[in-house]
């Protein structure tokens, strides 16, 4: 006798053969999460830019971050498609135009990361499992919650992490990256703005006056871009700041199992 899945999704209710799932990840946070379930078998497809762990890479490219590219996703035959949530009504209906399940996760939070785990141990048909990693990766979060709420707020360094040289760019306290610097010892430089992500004038980068600035996958060119700014050369002449280029954005920027990883490289650069 068949086993079937029940999977309940965004405008979608499925019976699913056990045996059958096949899994499309349009996220490489939510590929990274597929694979420490230990469920990567059931992918058969990856977006171009889900390159971790490296046997991620033998999977086909039908998609771009949160993009699919039709007529590849359909040749994979998926019965499922997960990505980060997008807002774009465009992508979710190209997908319902294709008849594909689809499931948005959210990633705006380390708690997220938790609860994707999850999520996918029930998509995936393995909520044990799930549940084990869960426990293991929450212990972990609490150890560095508890090691950070040693450390008194006027004796964290001011760090800020620039996504962009032109404009400029910065990560605000709706960010899980305000999260990892805060559980790394650090302080946001851009604590007091609520967003996310947003557009950072030079009169600001001057108040703030960060002392860590953290410049994930920034190239030679976007490097020269900036330091080429009127404001970097004031920021020069204070010599209070340090400039890190070098930290693996894909640590830094993918909500995921190697956030943890992040907040240890952040640790080490204070």
């Amino acid at each position: 006798m068949k086993r079937f899945l029940l999977l309940l999704l965004t405008g979608w209710t499925l019976l699913i053969p056990a045996g059958e799932l096949r899994v499309v990840s349009l996220a490489p946070n939510l590929t990274e999460c597929i694979f420490l379930l230990g469920a990567e078998q059931l992918l058969v497809g990856r977006s171009g830019y889900c390159n971790y762990p490296s046997e991620a890479k033998k999977l086909p490219v039908v998609g771009g971050f949160g993009r699919p590219y039709s007529e590849a996703l359909a040749a994979v035959r998926p019965t499922l498609v997960v990505m980060e949530k997008m807002f774009d009504p465009g992508v979710l209906k190209q997908l319902k135009q294709l008849g594909i399940p689809y499931r948005e996760l959210p990633a705006r939070s380390l708690n997220d990361y938790l609860e994707n785990l999850e999520t996918l141990g029930k998509l995936l048909n393995i909520p044990q499992k799930a549940a084990s990693v869960v426990t293991e990766q929450r212990s972990r979060l609490e150890e560095f919650r508890r090691q950070a709420s040693e450390i008194p707020y006027d004796r964290r360094p001011r760090v800020l992490v620039l996504l962009s040289a032109s404009p400029l760019m910065a990560a605000g306290q709706g960010s899980f990256l305000h999260e990892i610097i805060e559980l790394a010892g650090g302080r946001n430089a851009a604590e007091s703005v609520s967003g996310d992500y947003f557009i950072l004038s030079a009169e600001q980068l001057l108040l703030w006056q960060p002392e860590l600035i953290l410049l994930p996958g920034f190239t030679p060119e976007q490097l020269k871009r900036l330091e080429g700014q009127p404001v970097w050369e004031e920021l020069n002449a204070k010599k209070i700041i340090r400039v890190d280029s070098t930290i693996d954005p894909d640590l830094l920027l993918r909500l995921g199992p190697r956030s943890f990883d992040a907040i240890e490289a952040i640790r080490r650069r204070l």
